[in-house]
């Protein structure tokens, strides 16, 4: 994933990052990115699912109430795996989102659900 940020310099016929890698360290040192603005009334109350790796520090259960804040009908699922449930656990992240696409309330998702069926 990180090297799909890589780009070859047709100049100096390197490679270099796309991203602004200075300003990421920039946002990082000062928690800018961490912040994210909350506008009343802004939550959404659709359906949404989170699959998030146990083992993974980006969303951990102590994340879930923020989640919920935003996202009311959120449901989160933990995998047992690393940051990339998708990728370290490839069956077990099929099964939750046939599971969940297969949902009568979600029945409006259909082609969603037929692009998962052909993974």
């Amino acid at each position: 994933f990180v090297l799909t940020n890589l780009q070859m310099n047709n100049k100096t016929k390197k490679y270099q990052w796309k991203v602004n890698v200075n300003a990421l360290k920039e946002g990082i040192a000062h928690a800018d990115l961490a912040k994210f603005p909350v506008v009343p009334g802004s939550e959404y109350r659709g359906p949404v699912l989170f699959i998030a790796g146990r083992q993974s520090k980006y969303v951990q259960p102590a994340h879930h109430a923020r989640i919920r804040h935003l996202f009311p009908n959120a449901e989160i699922v933990d995998i047992d795996t690393g940051h990339w449930p998708h990728a370290q656990a490839p069956s077990d992240f099929l099964d939750v989102l046939n599971e969940w696409y297969s949902r009568p309330e979600l029945q409006g998702l259909e082609e969603d659900h037929a692009l998962l069926q052909g993974l």
